[in-house]
């Protein structure tokens, strides 16, 4: 049987990708279509948008897991 972690990118998900060893880690963007959680960089929100195929408007986490390279 393989196991899977499922991780935002938050505490709780860095908390359970070092405590509790899977076979396969597994970012999760957890995104909203709500206006009001508009993720404020335009270019960023489209770089995200491109790689998912589809709009990205904010996430329901912490902007902080996006990350800027």
């Amino acid at each position: 049987m393989k196991t899977v972690n499922s991780l935002s990118g938050g505490k709780t998900s860095s908390y359970i990708a070092a405590n509790y060893p899977a076979n396969y880690n597994v970012f999760s963007l957890v995104r909203t279509s709500d206006k009001k959680c508009l993720f404020p960089d335009a270019k960023v929100r489209q770089m995200v948008s491109d790689r998912l195929g589809t709009e990205f408007i904010g996430t329901l986490e912490e902007d902080t897991i996006i990350l800027y390279e």
